[in-house]
């Protein structure tokens, strides 16, 4: 979860660069029922379970302050694949537009971002294998581990400006 927060933190800091965005900038939550809406769209495109809460994001950059609707969400015995989790997750954001300057990714772990109008919505999602069970050193790609034993982690900030 760390790594997970550290990404969004990072996210959330890049999105300061963004003209929309001013260097104080004060944030609120998207309504619960646009939160929720997302969640589920979401949570039913790769079918995740998420739940949505109101709070802080796990570290706000300096300048932006406020609150977010924080999803989130951990699972085991997806057998979608990575790509194609993150492809049906930009479907189910129907009329958001990729923030693709915002994209970071790493071996099973990515951030994105979007936006529509003042809205913004910033995920990390990532996958790790059960602790232990893959070689250490090794790239993670050559863990035969299947897919559906690992780990997947999601956690968002969406939020209006």
């Amino acid at each position: 979860m760390l790594r997970t927060s550290i990404l969004l933190a990072s996210v959330l800091l890049l999105a300061l660069n963004l003209p929309a965005i001013a260097a104080e900038t004060s944030i609120r939550p998207l309504p619960d029922v646009d939160c929720k809406a997302i969640a589920d769209a979401i949570g039913q495109s790769i079918r995740f379970p998420l739940t949505t809460k109101v709070g802080a994001a796990p570290s706000y950059p300096a300048g932006l302050h406020g609150s977010a609707c924080i999803i989130s969400g951990k699972a085991t015995g997806l057998t979608i694949e990575f790509e194609r989790a993150q492809d049906k997750i930009a479907a189910a954001l129907a009329g958001w537009k990729h923030l693709d300057e915002f994209d970071a990714d790493a071996p099973f772990s990515t951030v994105k971002g979007f936006m529509k109008g003042p809205q913004r919505f910033f995920y990390t999602l990532s996958t790790d294998p059960p602790r232990g069970t893959c070689r250490e050193n090794k790239p993670i790609a050559d863990c035969r581990i299947p897919h559906r034993r690992w780990t997947w982690k999601m956690m968002a900030a969406a939020f209006v400006q």
